[in-house]
């Protein structure tokens, strides 16, 4: 690198620059003519150039310096689909700068994606300048290991949400997060509200409850064991929740067609896709060996809230009932 090189990095060339204009302060000579001659490196001038170098770099900004990113802080990267629902039920979108592939957005709505359970795109999301993840597991520690390394200072927060509770102890955390507790608390009501209708609806129901089993797929179906947010709707819609009685330890158990008809299921809901509804249906109802398919009492449902443990499943809450309840029992239509 040449002597002029060295003077003209930064904002503080700039300075060198006018400096180099003027006659030296200890020779005299010109600076112009003493930039481009090669002299011995304990000359004075060597030493004020320097000196001036060093005062100017701390007390002005570098000519990239970075520009704060415009709207609220913190700046949120959500890596969960049941999280971005959340906080678009709080209101609280405009702290979004980032979601992740399998995100849902509302109409209208263009955020950023930065990948999913793969692999995180790091420079994008660093690109984003956010303030805090959010995700749902602390398995994802390595997807942001990048991120951590480019953005020391940024927070990651690991929500559990897997049960009722759980939801509505991650919109209190996210209402703290972003300083809106007011939003947290209005949230959670509407939630609870939700809660007290459906119990409200089963109060006065018959007993035994019928048994329920809710599965995702039917080629390869999971079952929504105890302890999950389906189990707590289950329970909160008057029924018991059959799961138990499947093989494994998981929150969600692989769920063979043997195992189903021991569980003997009065009531069986299935989440499908909505293209796979009639296929569905006709497949469950040929397993005449489970109660539920004898009886018809096999509901279908294509609605992604149904496997998201999110703000968004309190709304179903009237509909599961109905669901595990006959029509006889007239449990009426949320509004």
């Amino acid at each position: 690198m040449s002597d002029r090189d060295r003077v003209e990095c930064s904002v503080s060339g700039c300075w060198v620059a006018w400096l180099a204009s003027k006659p030296c302060v200890f020779c005299g000579k010109s600076q112009t003519s003493w930039l481009s001659l090669r002299f011995p490196p304990r000359h004075p001038a060597y030493v004020a150039i320097a000196f001036a170098c060093i005062c100017l770099l701390a007390i002005l900004p570098g000519c990239k310096s970075k520009v704060a990113p415009a709207g609220p802080r913190p700046r949120i990267i959500s890596h969960s689909p049941a999280i971005t629902r959340i906080i678009f039920d709080m209101g609280l979108a405009d702290h979004l700068v980032g979601v992740s592939n399998w995100c849902d957005l509302p109409a209208g709505a263009d955020i950023p994606r930065v990948g999913d359970m793969q692999g995180i795109r790091a420079e994008a999301a660093v690109s984003l300048q956010p303030d805090i993840i959010l995700t749902q597991s602390g398995r994802d520690k390595k997807l942001f290991a990048a991120v951590e390394r480019m953005l020391p200072e940024m927070k990651i927060e690991y929500l559990r949400i897997e049960s009722l509770d759980d939801i509505l102890a991650a919109v209190a955390t996210i209402g703290k997060l972003t300083g809106r507790d007011d939003l947290a608390a209005e949230t959670q009501a509407k939630a609870i509200k939700n809660i007290l209708l459906a119990r409200k609806h089963v109060k006065q129901l018959p007993s035994p409850s019928p048994r329920v089993l809710f599965v995702s797929g039917y080629a390869h179906p999971m079952a929504a064991g105890p302890g999950t947010f389906i189990g707590d709707m289950i329970t909160l819609g008057g029924g018991e929740n059959a799961s138990g009685a499947i093989p494994g330890n998981g929150l969600w158990r692989k769920a063979k067609v043997e195992s189903i008809i021991k569980t003997a299921p009065d009531v069986l809901i299935v989440k499908v896709a909505p293209a796979r509804r009639a296929e569905a249906k006709e497949f469950w109802l040929r397993q005449k060996d489970i109660p539920a398919a004898r009886t018809g009492r096999v509901h279908i449902v294509t609605d992604d809230q149904w496997l998201r443990p999110s703000t968004g499943i309190f709304p179903l809450a009237v509909d599961m009932a109905k669901m595990i309840w006959p029509p006889e029992h007239k449990i009426k239509t949320r509004k």
